[in-house]
């Protein structure tokens, strides 16, 4: 709340400093000067989604629901050793002819814990024409860690552009102000794994193994841009 705070406060001093230099401007002659830069930081995946598909068939739906229960009953059950309560949804099951589906979906932090996820999928034994497939899983930066690496990059974009005013005037012998500062910050893309049908194959998404044992995914890294535009200007002296 006090990182929004401090946007929210910024970009209304922001907004009223350069409706006010742009008035100047436009009713007197300035010398402009305009640059951009831009700062990044790159910072770790800190949270994980995944979502798993637990199917059943048999020989009508009841059959296939009852072998369903059981096989996802012990899923539950292994996810919640390994994740809070509050990390795992599961979605309605639903069925057709000789079907049984259920969803099951992870959002936690505890990124470190999927790998045992996929050990457990992987190394089951499931009966025929049952089992559990990953859908997807993907390593995103938190919203939390996503304001604080911005606050400090929003810091870094006004020191730097004090910086270069004091440059430009130690130059250009002085007079010069901001007039404009815009900062943008650039959209982030979560880390990404599409899966195969099965845990056994997922290797061919990106994933580093040596056994079934030894399974490691990679969550990777995120990148925060911010793109900054700097104006700077100074009344020219009538002659």
């Amino acid at each position: 709340m006090k990182i929004e705070k401090l946007f929210v406060s910024l970009t209304v001093l922001l907004i009223f400093a350069n409706s006010a230099a742009a008035k100047d401007i436009a009713e007197n002659r300035y010398s402009i000067i305009s640059t951009s830069f831009y700062l990044s930081k790159t910072v770790d995946s800190d949270k994980v989604k995944a979502d798993f598909k637990v199917y059943a068939e048999g020989d009508n739906y009841n059959m296939a629901l009852r072998r369903l229960t059981k096989i996802n009953n012990n899923f539950l059950f292994f996810l919640k050793n390994l994740f809070p309560k509050q990390d795992i949804q599961t979605k309605d099951a639903y069925g057709y002819s000789k079907t049984a589906v259920v969803f099951v979906s992870i959002d936690s932090k505890k990124i470190n814990k999927i790998a045992s996820v996929l050990r457990y999928i992987a190394n089951k034994n499931f009966q025929y024409k049952t089992g559990i497939k990953p859908i997807n899983i993907r390593f995103i930066v938190s919203d939390r860690l996503k304001q604080a690496v911005k606050a400090v990059l929003f810091k870094k974009a006004l020191n730097k552009a004090k910086m270069k005013l004091i440059v430009v005037n130690k130059i250009l012998g002085g007079g010069y102000l901001i007039s404009n500062l815009q900062i943008r910050f650039n959209p982030m893309y979560p880390v990404s794994y599409t899966m195969a049908n099965s845990a056994k194959t997922l290797y061919r998404a990106g994933l580093a193994r040596s056994n079934n044992q030894n399974m490691q995914l990679s969550p990777g890294t995120a990148k925060i841009k911010v793109n900054v535009e700097l104006q700077m200007s100074r009344k020219m002296q009538e002659k």
